[in-house]
């Protein structure tokens, strides 16, 4: 998924107003442009699948394997028991989205 920024863009071209005089909000010049701000995508990682969930993430990416060193046990593939104290229960599925610029909190 792309991660748009919303702007207004004065194009001076454009603007029935002297060279940086026009303070007009409603400026005809003015447009909305939409720029690339990011990417991101999302995975939903089972944990009852038939394979451990911790190895799967660990080979996906480096951000994966970090969300899976805070929350799954890696011997198991499931939540560790502190974790799985905290959490309510979620059922079999974690869902997560990472990016280029992800950081997990630790």
């Amino acid at each position: 998924m792309e991660i748009l920024h919303r702007r207004r863009v004065h194009d001076g071209s454009r603007c029935p107003a002297a060279p940086r005089v026009c303070e007009a909000e409603h400026c005809p010049a003015y447009t909305v442009s939409d720029g690339a701000a990011g990417s991101m995508t999302f995975f939903r990682v089972h944990l009852d699948y038939g394979r451990n969930a911790y190895a799967a993430m660990e080979e996906e990416s480096e951000d994966l394997y970090e969300i899976a060193q805070v929350l799954l046990d890696p011997a198991t593939g499931y939540y560790t028991d502190e974790v799985g104290e905290l959490l309510e229960y979620s059922g079999s599925a974690v869902g997560s989205a990472t990016s280029l610029a992800l950081t997990v909190v630790r």
